[in-house]
């Protein structure tokens, strides 16, 4: 069985906020903890302290960071994007787990600077309906406003200037 936990989640019309709600469970998380217990079980540097951590890289609104913390799993989870990763902070207050959570609110790169020195700035696209569809479009000098235009096959996206870590 799926243990019980509080998730914050989008509208009825974003696919995993609706698959969350009819199921409780978002298909991609299921074996996730089981995999971080048995990487941890086959460690060799097992204490009472060094509890299993997982790193996850585009952590949406927390399907599977909740679902791990759940098990007693800590997750480190980056999201850059603005909405989720409230919601994401929300889901995290509201289930206890701000010592088993860490959220960092940026996008994952192998180069954080600009030549200048200044921190680099990526721009995010994301799928309008399906929050699970985001990628990385490249550098950006513009604003963190956030726009809506057509994608890729003519979907429509949303996108956002944020930070980019290493």
């Amino acid at each position: 069985t799926v243990p019980e936990f509080k998730l914050c989640t989008l509208g009825p019309s974003d696919v995993i906020s609706s698959h969350f709600k009819q199921y409780g469970y978002w298909r991609d998380c299921v074996t996730l903890p089981f995999l971080a217990h048995w990487a941890y079980n086959a460690s060799m540097d097992r204490t009472e302290d060094n509890l299993p951590t997982v790193v996850e890289v585009g952590g949406n609104i927390g399907t599977c960071t909740m679902l791990m913390a759940s098990q007693g799993i800590h997750v480190t989870v980056f999201e850059p994007h603005t909405k989720t990763s409230a919601l994401l902070a929300r889901s995290r207050s509201a289930n206890n787990f701000e010592a088993r959570v860490k959220i960092i609110a940026a996008a994952v790169s192998n180069d954080t600077h600009e030549e200048d020195g200044s921190p680099r700035k990526v721009r995010i696209f994301t799928e309008l309906g399906n929050s699970g569809n985001t990628f990385v479009g490249g550098a950006s000098s513009s604003s963190s406003s956030q726009t809506q235009q057509k994608g890729a096959g003519g979907r429509r996206v949303s996108s956002e200037t944020v930070s980019a870590t290493t």
